[in-house]
């Protein structure tokens, strides 16, 4: 950490494990919280601390919010603060833990990167250049959003309703700057079962590589259960057949090369056992679309 920031650490862990603590997945709305009560409970603190620091705070109706400093033309650095769910398996609280890791202390927590981390560091360094006493030559904006994960309504709200930045950043991706983003299709694809396949599900959110699955059928070829058995995918006998169950790794649908995916991990498995499983396996086992025919890319990408 630079040594001006150096002063901040504690304050800023601090912060950051205020924020971490509260679970903010999007949850049922509630009054004045469209996102639910964590989403809401996340932006409050963030807003308290950013008023404590001399900035003046708004809350836009709990889809939103901003804190804002200075005069002039507008520069907004927009970040969100609810989270992907939480998963299973982790080795520390996912409600955030600092933990020594030889001479280095690690917070874990979901949101230390995505995005509850890097709203914290941008709040600390605008603090830190106002302790030195600068002035902003523009009027700077940091504007908290609650639904990024789950449908981007907050800023959509914003820009239906706010001041829209003359210039922007966003501390949501990799250091330094990406000037550009992938794109990304969220797709409902809709198909009649067979009548040997009762049931297939996993995964929490559309950005997440799932990490659970589990597939209900009637029959199970000899070669899928030996390829079950060997892909550590656990099979239980029932009335009406066979009840499989898979656990993978979870990852950022942006790198879901990272995780394991539990729905393909089955797939794999019982693609012997009839046309229909195989048709999906080949379909959506790569990551990029061709299966469906919608790999695309320009000369940038």
């Amino acid at each position: 950490m630079d040594h001006t920031m150096k002063r901040y650490e504690k304050e800023m862990t601090d912060t950051l494990l205020s924020l971490l603590s509260v679970n903010s997945v999007q949850g049922e709305p509630a009054e004045g919280a469209p996102f639910g009560k964590g989403t809401k409970q996340a932006l409050e603190r963030f807003l308290r601390v950013a008023a404590s620091f001399g900035m003046q705070t708004n809350d836009l109706d709990g889809y939103c919010g901003y804190a804002e400093i200075g005069e002039g033309e507008l520069l907004g650095i927009p970040f969100h603060l609810d989270t992907v769910p939480f998963g299973e398996d982790w080795s520390h609280s996912p409600l955030g833990e600092v933990v020594t890791q030889g001479e280095e202390q690690v917070i874990y927590g979901r949101g230390t990167e995505d995005d509850k981390g890097p709203a914290v560091a941008v709040l600390y360094a605008l603090k830190s250049l106002l302790d030195e006493g600068r002035t902003p030559k523009r009027r700077v904006r940091l504007i908290a959003g609650l639904n990024e994960e789950s449908g981007w309504k907050c800023i959509e709200h914003y820009l239906a309703t706010q001041e829209i930045p003359a210039l922007s950043f966003s501390p949501d991706a990799d250091f330094p700057v990406i000037h550009s983003e992938k794109g990304v299709c969220h797709l409902t694809l809709t198909f009649d079962l067979p009548q040997e396949v009762y049931s297939f599900s996993g995964g929490e959110r559309v950005n997440m590589v799932a990490d659970r699955a589990t597939l209900e059928v009637a029959t199970l070829s000899d070669a899928a259960f030996s390829k079950c058995l060997k892909g550590g995918i656990k099979v239980k006998m029932t009335e009406k057949g066979f009840l499989l169950s898979a656990s993978g790794i979870s990852a950022h649908g942006s790198t879901p090369e990272k995780g394991e995916n539990a729905l393909l991990k089955i797939l794999y498995a019982v693609k012997s056992s009839g046309d229909f499983l195989a048709d999906l396996y080949d379909a959506f086992h790569q990551t990029d679309g061709s299966g469906l025919n919608i790999a695309l890319s320009d000369q940038k990408s």
